[in-house]
């Protein structure tokens, strides 16, 4: 498609958008407008609810008990099989909620122990309410029969939620002869709430029966629908409460040792073992009754959990999950329509400068000095994010046993090692840096639309001197609007954004950043890009729309398209692989919400996607077809295939001419059993070819089980064969025709990983958890040739014993044969509300064995027998409420 015929395509989805959007205004019966549902909270003293999950105190005699629920699943709008009652009451300090659900069968409840934010696979009760009463944010506090509490916050009238949210709140059940019992206790200043005398919230509640698979709730929402919190219904006869100040502190004390047996003799910053402490603290504050500022001093900000061993020999990046509570938490706040523009793992990752020499001392990630950041939602339906943190410049200490002209000194050595001319320095790695990303958000009336503003920010503190000057950009900017406009109660949507970045640096740092992965400038048959040599910066853009169909009962659509710059550069705050494209897609589903004959559900899916550059050069096409369902039996299925239309690829030869690649195809499937059963276990496979010969396929699949209430065991194999023929080695000079050739090879790899987890929980605050991850990955290099000319997608052979070879030089890798375990050990106790104290013991071990040869089942123990690393910590975190 030209650029000319995307530009008509636009223009007509917004005339078409104008249309349908005149068309909604017309619609009386939106979702505001119908009469909801109500709940009247009731005051009572001061100090005359205990929370015991009995709900025997006089004070619940005097609430007002809702009790009209309807099942979502299995049937729309059915009666449940047993009863619901809730009622909440309040006083000064808290808001309780109690509950009682019926059951047959109270002896042989599922009483399934695990840790706070897992649901696990008992019954369960959720009370969500929306204090802003602004129809999109909401908070979830729920417990299941065993008492354990999960909590969640959602945004933008969703269900999708964020458990990374953590209230401090307490709740008791308790099992009776008819029923089991929760009650609930929210302090006033864990939740956020306008400054007003008569309060008016948005509420639902949800109970979820396993044994008859009943989704139950006070105000249906249905699978057809769109929407969440826009649905609910009202709670009132909440009044005189005020927002609280909310001034938490939580100080914290850690300590670690690491060990290792690889060390080497003579190196003098590693003899083996490590050892750290620190002390540090975080801050929690209201600003008002609308904004929290949470703030971090010397933030312990390590992993519990290590990342997954992974092979990448691709030009770009590994990305990983965060996994850090502070960044966790809160996150959706900072996520925009477009691409990803903050990606918080940059803050406080592994320094980019390099140190060489006989023994390195290097820093395995920057210094946190501080952080801070400012939520909330304002009364005008305004949300606000900001976060800001500082990273400390980081130095290399380089240890070199000999200096120049000297000569060996037989009676000065460390292990036989001469160290009577050592040298030692250090090297800056990471200059100090200054991140911070702002968020607003606000809502356009009360159907689901609104507008936002992202904008992020990096300043590393570098004089022109510094060395890491030529290597890293000075200042990055970037940031855009998004909109999402939606009408007819919600069932369409025209979404989209508009943006830009700007770097500025050195005129190496930014000949660096135009030559690599993101841009490949040096292109030599890009007409539309040339390398600036005296450059001093770059400046991109970036828009996108799209317009769907998203509610209604069966059919659903969406068309979009969105347009990346070639100087567009996000990497440093966000993630960009590569700009210079023009992207657009389309979809259609069927879907089936309803049980039928075979079916409880269904969806059919028909989606197409296209990317051009800017020179107007078809990189990739691709057509796909998939289907998932879930059987009467609660058994889920999921097919698709895949053809891809081979293209130009632009980036194959990284940074030199263009290459062809081929047609291709895929299949994959998923089966799974009843996802409520005790014993859960799934299969997924995948093959693809393509019309070179390379192929691939994969077979896993996950196996978890839980023994009795307390332990719960898992684990999930998989097996990878890949064949490329397309493996990108590096260049050579082809002195028989005076140019450049790309070398590609053959690339045969194998992957087998496993992932195996084990949990035992004394209680809802005490768990120990097991995790570990055997690895082997190899490699096989073979049939080396060249890209016969730019834009083919063939090689030309090459034989290095023939008299005629052109090559003084030719690249080649060696065959490769990863081993590696990593595991972890957790005890978590949370021994107060608010505080917790962690013991953890982690090992990561690595070897080398058998490159190129295919791995075996018994290749996942190689790694045992590697060089490793133990790692002991220990935390302890005390919530301090001083308001």
């Amino acid at each position: 498609m030209k650029v000319r015929s995307l530009t008509r395509l636009l223009v007509t989805v917004m005339f078409v958008v104008v249309a349908v959007s005149s068309a909604g205004a017309q619609d009386k019966q939106t979702t505001s407008q119908k009469k909801r549902k109500e709940m009247t909270a009731v005051r009572v003293p001061n100090g005359s609810i205990d929370i015991d999950g009995r709900l025997d105190d006089a004070a619940w005699k005097q609430a007002k008990f809702v009790a009209d629920f309807l099942q979502v699943l299995p049937v729309e709008y059915g009666e449940p099989s047993n009863a619901t009652e809730v009622a909440i009451v309040y006083d000064d300090e808290a808001v309780y909620i109690g509950a009682r659900m019926y059951v047959d069968d109270p002896e042989n409840l599922r009483k399934d122990l695990s840790r706070r934010d897992d649901r696990g696979l008992g019954e369960q009760i959720i009370i969500t309410l929306d204090t802003y009463l602004d129809r999109r944010t909401s908070y979830g506090f729920g417990v299941t029969t065993a008492g354990v509490r999960f909590d969640r916050y959602s945004s933008d009238d969703t269900q999708h939620s964020d458990f990374s949210w953590d209230a401090v709140w307490e709740v008791r059940t308790s099992v009776d002869d008819k029923s089991w019992l929760a009650e609930f206790r929210i302090p006033i200043s864990q939740l956020r709430f306008n400054n007003t005398d008569v309060q008016t919230w948005g509420i639902n509640i949800n109970r979820w029966i396993p044994y008859t698979t009943e989704d139950v709730f006070w105000v249906p929402v249905l699978p057809s629908e769109t929407g969440w919190a826009s649905r609910f219904g009202n709670l009132v006869g909440i009044e005189g409460i005020k927002p609280s100040r909310r001034l938490e502190l939580m100080p914290y004390a850690a300590s670690d040792g690491q060990f290792t047996n690889n060390y080497s003799p003579g190196d003098p910053y590693d003899d083996g073992s490590v050892f750290k402490g620190r002390l540090g603290g975080d801050l929690k504050m209201g600003l008002g009754p609308n904004l929290t500022l949470d703030a971090t001093f010397n933030p312990d900000f390590g992993q519990v959990e290590a990342d997954p061993a992974v092979v990448n020999l691709s030009a770009y990046e590994t990305f990983f999950a965060e996994k850090r509570p502070f960044f966790t938490e809160g996150s959706d706040l900072f996520s925009a329509i477009g691409p990803n523009w903050f990606y918080s793992r940059r803050i406080g990752a592994r320094p980019h400068g390099e140190a060489d020499g006989d023994f390195v001392k290097y820093p395995s990630n920057t210094t946190i000095l501080g952080a801070a950041k400012v939520t909330g939602r304002l009364k005008s339906g305004t949300s606000i994010g900001g976060l800001i943190a500082v990273t400390d410049a980081e130095e290399a200490e380089v240890h070199n046993l000999y200096s120049e002209d000297t000569t060996y000194n037989v009676d000065s050595t460390i292990a036989g090692i001469d160290t009577s001319f050592a040298e030692t320095h250090s090297t800056k790695v990471e200059p100090r840096t200054i991140h911070g990303v702002i968020r607003v958000k606000k809502d356009l009336g009360e159907g689901g639309s609104t507008a936002g503003l992202i904008l992020t920010g990096l300043a590393r503190d570098m004089d022109d001197a510094d060395p890491l000057a030529e290597l890293l950009t000075k200042q990055a900017f970037s940031g855009g609007l998004d909109w999402l406009l939606q009408f007819k109660d919600r069932t369409y949507a025209l979404y989209g954004n508009a943006g830009f970045s700007t770097i500025r640096g050195s005129k190496n740092a930014i000949l660096g950043r135009q030559l690599n992965s993101a841009h490949y400038f040096q292109r030599p048959d890009a007409d539309h890009v040339e390398v600036g040599y005296d450059r001093e910066s770059l400046t991109g853009s970036i828009f996108s729309l799209g317009f769907e169909k998203n509610g209604g009962e069966h059919w659903l659509w969406e068309i979009g398209a969105a347009v990346e710059s070639p100087d567009l550069d996000l990497n440093d705050a966000g993630i960009l692989n590569a700009a210079d494209d023009i992207d657009s897609w389309a979809e259609l589903t069927y879907r089936e919400t309803r049980p039928g004959k075979y079916f409880r559900n269904y969806r059919i899916e028909l989606n197409g996607n296209s990317g051009w550059n800017f020179d107007k050069v078809r990189q990739w096409s691709s057509l796909r077809a998939s289907f998932n369902g879930q059987w009467l039996n609660y058994w889920m299925t999921e097919a698709s295939y895949s053809y891809n239309f081979g293209g130009l690829d632009d980036a194959m030869t990284r940074g030199g001419p263009l290459a062809g690649s081929p047609d291709s195809w895929s299949l994959s499937g998923f089966v799974a059993n009843n996802f409520n059963a005790v014993t859960t276990y799934n299969i997924n496979g995948w093959y693809a070819r393509n019309e070179l010969g390379g192929y691939g396929w994969r077979v896993g699949g996950q196996l978890s089980s839980r023994i009795g209430d307390r332990i719960r065991l898992s684990m999930s194999p998989s097996y990878e064969v890949v064949d490329s023929k397309r493996q990108f080695i590096g260049t050579a000079w082809n002195n028989l025709n005076s140019q450049t050739d790309y070398v590609f090879s053959n690339l045969k790899q194998s992957q087998l990983v496993m992932h195996v987890r084990g949990s035992y929980f004394f209680g809802p605050n005490l768990s120990l958890e097991l995790y570990a991850q055997p690895f082997a990955s190899s490699g096989h290099y073979y049939n080396y040739g060249t890209l016969r000319e730019p834009g083919s997608k063939y090689l030309d052979s090459r034989n290095p014993s023939d008299d005629n070879d052109p090559y003084d030089a030719f690249p080649t890798d060696d065959d490769y044969g990863g081993r590696s375990f990593r595991s972890s050990m957790v005890l978590r106790w949370e021994f107060s509300p608010g505080s917790t104290a962690y013991f953890v013991w982690q090992r990561s071990m690595t070897d080398s064995i058998d490159p190129g040869r295919l791995v075996r089942a018994g290749s996942l123990f190689d790694g045992f027998s590697g060089d490793g690393v133990d790692m002991v910590a220990v935390k302890i975190s005390y919530w301090i409420p001083m308001s």
